[in-house]
């Protein structure tokens, strides 16, 4: 990889395999994959069922180490968890015991700070959420779509330097779910945070990113990057833009192109 272009990239995916072994056999989830994403900037990445993405986005975490290549975050190796990389799922996973304060400044606490710092902490990214008023209700008491702001203020009171995020919204109803995409660009914007989105949904991935990665199927490999030019701020009506819809169609035909197993990019690095 070319130095100085690694030197402009905060978040390094360099020709990373990762192999499962069970029952004797071996399975390739990734296979050479190479992507990268620059300080502050929104990468998305999509891909076939079943081609290696939350597998990307668990070794990106620290949960899964890799097989081989590596992966570095500010030019250090990710060798485990980090409150340096904050990580959302599909399901919110909030303690229904604690209140939202609490679910927020609960990482916090496990780092030491006292808990009158980590429910100040908790009531500032609440406020940039719009939930600083919930702070003492429990996530029973809450809608889906607010349970995922707590998730995400969750995440941003640890102030880490990279959001990793594996279809956060894919359980919400359309509106909801276009409310926390204006949301998480919003946040984005303000705290200039680099962001990895992983989804199956092509709209919503352009609509975020400023570049979107196409995976092939399995063994995971990048076939092509996306560049997205759309302007920013990006409102509902980007939706209507043609250049999102020319986007997208573009996307969908690099998709059916991925699905064949037996493709091989002939350009290991994308860029």
């Amino acid at each position: 990889m070319d130095p100085a272009f690694l030197q402009s990239c905060h978040l390094v995916v360099n020709r990373v395999s990762k192999r499962f072994v069970a029952n004797g056999e071996s399975l390739w989830a990734v296979r050479d994959l190479t992507l990268c994403a620059r300080p502050g900037e929104f990468a998305a990445v999509v891909g076939p069922s079943g081609c290696g993405k939350s597998t990307l986005l668990a070794m990106l975490a620290g949960f899964e180490p890799v097989t081989e290549g590596s992966i570095t975050l500010e030019g250090r190796p990710v060798a485990g968890p980090g409150p340096d990389r904050g990580v959302a799922f599909q399901e919110d996973a909030l303690f229904p015991w604690l209140t939202v304060a609490g679910n927020v400044g609960y990482g916090l606490r496990l780092q030491g700070r006292s808990r009158a710092a980590a429910r100040e902490e908790a009531l500032r990214v609440l406020n940039l959420v719009g939930l600083e008023e919930f702070a003492d209700y429990y996530p029973a008491q809450l809608s889906g779509g607010m349970r995922q702001r707590v998730a995400l203020a969750r995440l941003l009171a640890n102030r880490p330097r990279a959001l990793l995020m594996d279809e956060p919204f894919g359980a919400l109803d359309a509106l909801t779910r276009m409310e926390m995409q204006q949301l998480l660009l919003e946040v984005w914007t303000k705290l200039n945070v680099t962001v990895l989105f992983v989804t199956h949904d092509v709209e919503e991935a352009i609509f975020l990113a400023d570049r979107v990665y196409v995976l092939t199927a399995r063994p995971g490999r990048v076939l092509r990057r996306v560049e997205v030019d759309l302007p920013r701020p990006r409102t509902p009506d980007t939706y209507t833009d043609p250049a999102l819809t020319e986007l997208r169609h573009e996307v969908l035909a690099l998709l059916l192109e991925a699905r064949n197993p037996s493709y091989v990019p002939e350009v290991v690095y994308p860029y």
